[in-house]
């Protein structure tokens, strides 16, 4: 059942509901609207599917841990999808306030739904912080039969601690098959990102792996020590990876390469490098890596922007795939002007293509803003 207002929502009856869409989005409501929304869900003892929509809002504390309450009353509860942004673009003087305390109670009712199979939770541009992020993933161990999280956590004052108990807590989710956490415009260094690298390395039966640390600080160590992390995921299928203005340079960009040369059941590998300072070096250890993990079908690799990637290097790294036989398609970006230069040469552009014609299965390439196939 489908509601639009928090009016409707509280006037009905309940007692049986199985799902629920409360799509509550830019409405105004406020910490005592939203307790009486958080009474009302501890009725909902038969739910299973719950969405529910709060951007654009004013709830803080108090509010949010209401909601929180009448979210752990449910239950019998297996899909949750929670979105309560912290900015509205639609109407300005609306605003969320989740702080830390806010996501200690969100949490802690996260571990009760003992009988969750997917969880998506949206805090994008609140402020929960270290504490905030760990108390948010400590108790989802016992869900059981969780095998799917998705965590939009940009912009909340995030460091070092709280991206190593992330990753500790996520570790601890043992049948989890599917991971999105985005941990972009936070303030992860490169001890941050070696800690959550050894929770995401027991993570080993993921399939799908989508993670964003875009504008952070992660160097090189931090870089090298998530792509060692990939090393024991042999079930992994789909990879994306948001790294782009951090500096991992080339030890980094090393890392990954050898990493991903153990995922050999991966078919599907986004890699987003742009200003990274990687280097001759460490895309060419990246090329290995992908064309040794054998069985990628789909590639997108952007190496825009201060990498010290020459035309030169392109050349190579085709001539490094065209050994990767199941390749289909190629997406490959960068924005240096001596590259650009030589695409604008036929001559230039068809070495480029003859790299991989070897490459049978190849039936889509871009290079730049150039199509070839």
């Amino acid at each position: 059942m489908k509601f639009q207002l928090l009016e409707d929502f509280l006037k009905a009856n309940l007692n049986h509901l199985q799902e629920a869409q409360l799509s509550f989005s830019n409405k105004f409501i406020n910490d005592q609207q939203s307790a009486l929304l958080g009474a009302k869900l501890k009725n909902c003892k038969h739910l299973e599917n719950l969405f529910i929509n709060l951007s654009g809002n004013n709830i803080g504390t108090y509010g949010i841990t209401h909601i929180a309450n009448g979210i752990g009353s449910c239950l019998k509860l297996q899909k949750l999808d929670f979105t309560i942004t912290g900015f509205s673009f639609i109407q300005i003087n609306s605003q969320n306030h989740i702080d830390s305390k806010g996501a200690i109670f969100l949490g802690k009712n996260l571990g009760l739904c003992v009988n969750l199979v997917s969880l998506s939770i949206n805090l994008e541009n609140n402020q929960i912080g270290d504490i905030g992020a760990f108390n948010l993933v400590k108790d989802l161990n016992r869900c059981k039969y969780l095998q799917s999280i998705e965590l939009q956590l940009l912009v909340n004052q995030i460091g070092d601690k709280g991206a190593f108990q992330l990753g500790e807590g996520l570790g601890k989710c043992k049948n989890l098959q599917n991971l999105d956490l985005n941990l972009s415009g936070n303030n992860i260094n490169e001890n941050g990102a070696s800690e959550f690298a050894k929770g995401l390395s027991k993570m080993q039966e993921l399939r799908y792996l989508k993670l964003d640390f875009y504008g952070n600080a992660i160097k090189k160590q931090g870089g090298y020590d998530i792509g060692a992390s990939l090393r024991k995921m042999t079930n992994l299928q789909m990879l994306h990876l948001e790294l782009s203005s951090n500096q991992i340079q080339c030890k980094g960009a090393s890392g990954l390469g050898e990493g991903i040369q153990h995922c050999q059941n991966l078919t599907d590998l986004r890699l987003y490098l742009d200003s990274n300072y990687i280097g001759q070096k460490g895309v060419q250890d990246l090329f290995q890596g992908i064309v040794i993990s054998r069985n990628i079908k789909n590639l997108i690799l952007d190496l825009n922007n201060l990498n010290q990637v020459y035309f030169e290097d392109v050349c190579k790294c085709c001539k490094i795939l065209k050994n990767s036989q199941n390749l289909q398609t190629l997406k490959f970006f960068f924005n240096s002007q001596q590259i650009v230069d030589h695409l604008k040469s036929k001559q230039s552009f068809s070495s480029l293509k003859k790299g991989l014609m070897k490459s049978k299965r190849l039936t889509f390439l871009k290079i730049y803003d150039k199509l070839f196939y």
